[in-house]
């Protein structure tokens, strides 16, 4: 599998700088200057830029060639889009439980910074995987937040962390139950519930009333398919995408088919009258 993931990234790396040529100048990317350095976003100007906005939060690893590529898409759609890129948090303590809510606290200072910069009356977010979670619980936080497209993201959070099949967090897993002597996963699911402060099913539904869309896959065991189905329940998106893949060709998928129904949902939502 990493072996395939190798050869995938290469070929969409090459694609993406195929077609490079090919963008508007308005929409080539420009660090955006913040007041604290600690956050890295990197800026695509629309050709009429100021009138909507949209906000790509990357997965676990940070920004990648396809959140490259939606930015793109969506600049040329006529939106300014921040996509981050970097933001500072050293904290590798995988036996520390509060490592997690420490993570997405950094990410919601990230896009409370970015959101600062933005003046523009219509703004939208968009994630893939921990960037999806993320978003679901920002739709709670920053109520200038219009829409939102969520791709493979799930909650409760505490139980897509202790049921992932992803590398760091089942090593953390394993130590931690040798560690802490937890007896089952029940018990390391409310150990690390109490941890969590800012999952969607604990905040206030800042969602309701705004324009929501999500991705989600029944064989994807990374972020587990039943808990995308209750964060599904919880925000009953108006767009719905259902896929029947496993994570990575889930979000691969998401980009190859159905990247240009994302930018559209993006702008039938910035033609939403506000309440």
């Amino acid at each position: 599998m990493k072996a395939l993931f190798f050869f995938l990234t290469i070929f969409l790396s090459l694609y993406a700088g195929a077609n490079e040529g090919t963008r508007i100048i308005a929409c080539k990317v420009e660090p955006l200057l913040l007041p604290n350095n600690r956050v890295q976003v990197g800026f695509y100007k629309s050709v009429d830029p100021g009138k909507k906005s949209v906000l790509i939060i990357p997965p676990t690893g940070g920004e990648n060639v396809l959140d490259r590529s939606y930015a793109s898409n969506l600049c040329e759609g006529g939106f300014d889009v921040y996509l981050l890129q970097h933001w500072n948090n050293d904290d590798d303590n995988s036996i520390d439980l509060g490592i997690h809510q420490r993570a997405y606290d950094s990410v919601q200072q990230a896009i409370a910074e970015t959101l600062s910069q933005i003046q523009s009356p219509f703004i939208g977010i968009l994630g893939t995987s921990v960037g999806a979670i993320h978003v679901s619980s920002a739709m709670s936080l920053h109520p200038r937040l219009d829409a939102a497209f969520l791709i493979v993201g799930g909650a409760p959070i505490a139980n897509v962390i202790a049921t992932t099949d992803q590398e760091a967090l089942v090593k953390a897993r394993k130590i931690r139950f040798e560690m802490l002597h937890y007896k089952n996963d029940a018990e390391y699911i409310a150990a690390l519930d109490k941890e969590i402060h800012t999952d969607p099913f604990k905040l206030p539904q800042g969602f309701r009333g705004k324009t929501l869309g999500m991705v989600i896959s029944s064989d994807d065991t990374t972020v587990n398919y039943k808990y995308q189905l209750q964060l599904k329940e919880l925000w009953q998106p108006q767009t719905l995408i259902e896929l029947s893949n496993g994570h990575f060709f889930a979000i691969l998928k998401t980009w190859l088919f159905h990247k240009m129904e994302i930018v559209h949902f993006f702008q039938n939502a910035a033609q939403v009258p506000k309440s």
